[in-house]
């Protein structure tokens, strides 16, 4: 019965490396755009289709260029 009970924690500890050393950060290039540029790369995407893409470049409009609060900025 106790060798079960090691084997059984053996598997999850691989398992537990495992999903852990799948977490690793993904290095993901910065590119600086305008907004236009970006916002014309997302509605591209649209049309072909491909909405998680859009929906990334559009994150990226955000995150790039986001709304500053004060004079002149829409509420």
């Amino acid at each position: 019965m106790t060798d079960i009970k090691q084997i059984r924690s053996g598997i999850l500890c691989v398992l537990a490396a495992t999903l852990l050393a799948s977490c690793g950060s993904k290095k993901e290039t910065y590119i600086a755009r305008d907004v236009e540029t970006l916002y014309n790369l997302a509605a591209d995407q649209i049309g072909k289709g491909d909405y998680e893409l859009a929906a990334a470049f559009f994150d990226e409009v955000e995150r790039q260029h986001p709304i500053r609060s004060g004079r002149g900025a829409r509420s």
